[in-house]
């Protein structure tokens, strides 16, 4: 519950326990730690700390395939979800054949319609993605869109993801007219959802605010620039108040390309939106600024405590 509500630094001590009573229980070896470990990993990778992420979630595979075996559908979500963390960090010659095997054993074990097949379909789309392979990526994402209505309804949260896959598709090729509406639904349905301040409505505001930005539509993007960013100044409040020093260097590496393109938003309209200027001052001196005031706060603690 703490880290869908974007709690990191309340979850992330109960997944450690969790972790640690299960091993005290069970052994190293136990299925059951395969739960904790995947979540813990997901955290870290969540703040771009892959060094500890990918070997938790090694961990939790090899597990999964002694205990049950290398075809089991547990063993497919293991695979996925190391897939997705070795993606995050480019490696994308380790990623497709992982992908690969989890989409074969979903589809022999659930069917072809499960919802389980669309993440298998997304995940491997997202490689084709990064390769520029956008014709059999456009395919994959409308075949787990169609699988997702489907099974889960036109408002599920995973049909909200869907959209925005397909969304950044077309935003990619410059088919804006084509990515605006799957933009904009699934922005409203992450609303809808979550409310309007969840750490997981920080993208997709960005993203629609950025198509905005390239349609030459300054007056829609900037409330969703000014939304994106104000969430996640509340996600570095949050999470940055435990992190190491190192941890906060990988979270900020893994949004810097977020203040570039701000800047470059408003420096292009500045002239017709003086105070533009001034709204990209204030977001670099937050971040400046409490990067070197979380830091402080670090030290002091540590000398205080001798």
């Amino acid at each position: 519950v703490y880290r869908d509500q974007g709690q990191l630094a309340a979850a992330e001590p109960l997944f450690q326990r969790s972790l640690r009573i299960f091993e005290k229980a069970r052994g190293p070896e136990h299925p059951d730690l395969a739960a904790p470990l995947s979540n813990l990993a997901g955290l870290y990778g969540s703040q771009g700390n892959f060094a500890a992420a990918v070997p938790l979630q090694q961990r939790a595979l090899q597990i999964l395939e002694k205990a049950f075996g290398p075809d089991h559908p547990a063993v497919a979500t293991a695979l996925n979800n190391l897939a997705a963390l070795y993606q995050n960090q480019g490696r994308y010659s380790a990623v497709e054949p992982l992908y690969q095997r989890a989409l074969a054993m979903v589809k022999k074990g659930l069917g072809p319609e499960h919802p389980a097949v669309a993440v298998s379909l997304g995940n491997l789309a997202g490689v084709y993605m990064a390769e520029e392979k956008y014709a059999a990526a456009e395919s994959l994402y409308k075949r787990a869109l169609q699988i997702r209505e489907k099974a889960l309804g036109p408002e599920h949260p995973d049909v909200a993801n869907s959209l925005n896959n397909l969304a950044v598709l077309y935003h990619t090729q410059g088919q804006y007219a084509a990515a605006a509406p799957l933009y904009q639904r699934a922005l409203a349905l992450k609303e809808k959802m979550l409310g309007l301040a969840h750490p997981d409505l920080e993208v997709p505001l960005r993203n629609l605010a950025t198509l905005d930005y390239a349609r030459g539509l300054p007056l829609q993007a900037e409330p969703l620039y000014s939304r994106s960013l104000e969430i996640l100044r509340q996600e570095f409040e949050q999470d940055f108040t435990y992190m190491s020093e190192k941890e906060r260097l990988l979270f900020l590496d893994r949004v810097s390309h977020v203040f570039p393109l701000y800047f470059s938003f408003c420096l292009t309209y500045h002239q017709q939106h003086p105070d533009w200027a001034g709204k990209m001052y204030d977001v670099l001196l937050w971040k400046k600024g409490f990067i070197a005031e979380s830091m402080a706060a670090l030290r002091t603690r540590v000398a205080a405590s001798g």
